[in-house]
């Protein structure tokens, strides 16, 4: 009957079963409602053909040409399709349920509401095609054509897109679940809304698309290209987005509570109000990302670079900001209390009115930074770099700032009650109005400190260095004068009650209008001296110096101080002893056998610093219980001994702090 069958012929209704129809030409003609089961079409043509109703089951139509067909409410389920030519069909409601179309052309097909489930589309071409609410369910489009095509509210689940080029494609609200897209191409695609959980998209490029209200739970993003990516309202919980590019990308609202962004790069993002609770973002690149708002408790930012970035007014509390950069960045009315800032990078910040309340700011740099207002209470600010920072009414009440440098910062009406500054820096200081009652400033150098109106009230400033400074009313009351260095100071209208002033060096000082009474020490100089200058004497002065009880307790807290710093140094052998440990898993052996012979020698270092000071402590447990009143200057001795142990441990973990750094600036390393 083949011979009779001819373009523009009415087929309609008839059974052609199983029929060998290679090559025939039935252009236009009216197939509709025709049977067509396991059919032989291959390369038959059927352009324009009207094949609605028609049953083509696993039909061959290898090479076949459809094109501008009407295939409406057609079944072609298990049909041979490949390399055929379905360009501009109609075919809604269409059943190609796993057909195969690898090779297809379906350029500017029309499939609306098809079901395609199970169908081979590899390599297809399905450009400019209307695949609104279609079914692709378990689908297979490997390196296929989608640009510019509508899969709107589609169903594309556990189908695979690996590859496939979808730029400019729309698929808002399209459910994409457990589905792959592997470096696929979804460039300036519209991606509104659509339920994407637990996707890959591992190496895809998804530049200036649109993703706006996406739930993209647990979906695997690593090494994807999102650079101006719309991701505002988005639901990344969990998501993966390891290495990849969010360069410019907007994410204001986004949720990213638990995400792996480890070494991602997001400068320039915008990130305002965003929730990224928990956050694994260890190395990443936020340069210049605005962070205004957003919720970052918790957060792992180890590392990060975050120049420039603008994070007023967000939540980073118990966030890991160690080795981080935050040079210039805004951190104004930031909440960071716990964090976790050891060395990092706060060169010229703004953060003025923030929360860093219990934060570990160990070796951080904030040269030039603005901290003016922030709450830094019981932080530890040991060895930090605060060299010409403003902290004017700051507080830091109980807070540690041992062996800091603060030259030429601005302290005015901070509050330091209760601080340990011991071995600080303060060279050229303002510290007008400031409050330190009760601070520890042993062996401090508050050399040509401007500090009118400062309260040190009961302060320990023993063997501290305030030569050259400015003291106009200010409040020594009850404070620790010991050995402190006060040559070519200004003391005018000074409250020096109480005050223990034993071997004070007082040589071309100026003492007026000051107050004096019940002092331990400098009667003889002060009374000869200072007498006819409008000072105030209120009481007598005791020629026995200060308590036994006052010597015990210093040398114990520096002893203190000693502990908690060969605790750090153990600390920071074993983190490089983990480093170590990576680079020689990674082939490193080289790079990984030098970081074992530093560690060796810090080992030595370690051993021989901690056998002195043990040494040490346990001579002055002997001489607590031989001295008494009249050997305080063996005291004071004792004191400084202990104070040069002090410097000694700090030197030596500074020492392995700079092999971090290299390692990390060598290698990326954190």
């Amino acid at each position: 009957m083949e011979e009779n069958l001819q373009p523009y012929g009415d087929y309609s209704g008839q059974n052609f079963e199983g029929r060998i129809l290679i090559n025939i030409n039935l252009n236009h003609a009216n197939l509709s409602n025709t049977n067509f089961n396991g059919a032989n079409l291959t390369n038959a043509n059927l352009s324009g053909a009207n094949l609605s109703g028609a049953t083509l089951r696993g039909a061959s139509l290898i090479d076949a040409n459809l094109s501008g067909a009407i295939l409406t409410n057609t079944i072609l389920r298990r049909a041979n399709l490949k390399n055929a030519n379905l360009r501009e069909v109609q075919a809604t409601n269409t059943n190609f349920g796993s057909s195969k179309l690898s090779n297809a052309c379906l350029v500017k097909a029309s499939l609306i509401k098809s079901q395609i489930r199970g169908a081979d589309l590899t390599s297809a071409d399905l450009g400019q095609a209307n695949l609104r609410e279609v079914d692709l369910t378990g689908a297979r489009l490997v390196e296929a054509q989608l640009c510019n095509c509508d899969l709107s509210l589609a169903t594309i689940n556990r189908a695979n897109f690996k590859q496939a080029n979808l730029e400019g494609a729309v698929l808002k609200e399209a459910i994409l679940n457990n589905s792959t897209m592997d470096r696929a191409n979804l460039n300036q695609a519209d991606l509104r809304e659509i339920e994407a959980r637990c996707v890959r998209l591992t190496n895809a490029t998804l530049c200036n698309a649109n993703l706006h209200k996406a739930k993209l739970r647990r979906s695997n993003f690593t090494g994807a290209n999102l650079e101006g990516v719309n991701l505002q309202e988005a639901q990344l919980h969990e998501a993966k987005l390891k290495e990849a590019n969010l360069q410019a990308a907007n994410l204001s609202g986004a949720t990213l509570t638990g995400a792996n962004l480890h070494n991602v790069r997001m400068n320039h993002a915008i990130l305002r109000n965003a929730q990224l609770h928990g956050v694994f973002l260890r190395c990443g690149d936020l340069s210049d990302a605005i962070l205004t708002e957003a919720k970052l408790d918790r957060i792992q930012l180890r590392g990060a670079k975050l120049c420039n970035a603008n994070l007023a007014k967000a939540r980073l509390k118990n966030a890991d900001l160690s080795f981080a950069d935050l040079s210039y960045a805004n951190l104004n009315e930031v909440e960071l209390e716990g964090a976790n800032l050891y060395r990092a990078v706060l060169i010229k910040a703004q953060i003025s009115n923030a929360h860093l309340s219990r934060c570990n700011l160990i070796s951080a740099n904030f040269n030039e930074a603005d901290l003016s207002n922030s709450d830094l209470n019981h932080s530890d600010l040991s060895r930090a770099n605060l060299t010409k920072t403003d902290l004017s009414a700051a507080k830091l009440i109980g807070a540690k700032l041992i062996a800091s440098v603060l030259a030429d910062s601005n302290l005015r009406n901070a509050n330091l009650s209760r601080t340990n500054l011991s071995d600080a820096y303060l060279v050229s200081a303002e510290l007008g109005d400031c409050e330190l009652r009760r601070s520890n400033l042993s062996n401090a150098n508050l050399s040509d400190t401007m500090m009118y109106g400062a309260d040190l009230a009961g302060s320990n400033l023993l063997n501290a260095d305030l030569s050259n400074s400015q003291l106009e009313e200010t409040h020594l009351n009850r404070a620790y004068l010991v050995n402190t260095n006060l040559s070519n100071a200004r003391l005018i209208n000074t409250d020096l009650q109480g005050a223990d002033l034993t071997r004070i060096n007082l040589s071309d000082t100026k003492i007026e209008r000051s107050k004096f009474g019940g002092n331990q020490g400098g009667k003889n100089e002060i009374l000869e001296r200072f007498k006819n200058n409008g000072n105030i004497f209120t009481g007598s002065f005791v020629e026995s110096c200060f308590l036994l009880e006052e010597f015990k307790s210093d040398i114990k807290d520096r002893f203190s101080v000693i502990g908690e710093l060969f605790d750090e140094f153990e600390n920071v052998i074993d983190f490089l002893n983990a480093e170590a440990d990576s680079l020689e898993q990674l082939g490193r052996i080289d790079r990984s056998n030098w970081v074992f012979d530093r560690i060796a020698e810090y080992k030595i270092i370690f051993a021989n610093s901690r056998r002195k000071v043990d040494y040490n402590i346990q001579v002055e447990a002997g001489i607590f219980l031989d001295l008494g009143e009249d050997d305080t200057e063996d005291f004071a001795e004792i004191l400084n001994e202990v104070s040069v142990a002090v410097k000694t441990v700090v030197t030596n973990i500074k020492m392995v702090e700079n092999c971090q750094q290299q390692l990390y600036e060598e290698n990326g390393i954190i």
